[in-house]
């Protein structure tokens, strides 16, 4: 089963994501190298929206889009991510941005998962 968390601290985003069933993992387009244990870690370094794109095998699209809001005081964070069509090759790809006064937004952790993919949006 594949696994990511997206963690949102101080206002900077990090990606991590295992070797299980994942091919790639490219950050605003650039293509991000495995890390030492075979997975993809990727630490934003200055404030700023960000787009991801993650591909995978035997990953499967069973459950719609999401959108999923972290609170972190007076600031929100948002993050969408889209999903290939079922039966289609395994694609997420999102945005990661900061926004303020949404309604739903919680402390999280927030859970997400498709076939085969569990998933994580909380504060580190």
């Amino acid at each position: 089963m594949a696994a990511i968390s997206i963690i949102e601290k101080g206002g900077l985003f990090k990606i991590e994501m295992d070797n299980n069933d994942w091919t790639g993992l490219y950050v605003n387009g650039a293509e991000i190298p495995k890390n030492a244990s075979g997975g993809w870690t990727y630490s934003q370094a200055s404030p700023g929206a960000l787009t991801i794109e993650a591909t995978g095998n035997n990953i499967q699209t069973v459950n719609d889009n999401y959108s999923l809001v972290l609170n972190d005081g007076d600031i929100d964070y948002l993050c969408s991510l889209y999903f290939t069509a079922p039966g289609q090759p395994f694609g997420m790809y999102g945005t990661l941005s900061n926004a303020a006064n949404i309604q739903f937004a919680t402390a999280g952790p927030i859970v997400f998962s498709q076939g085969l993919l569990k998933g994580s949006f909380s504060k580190g």
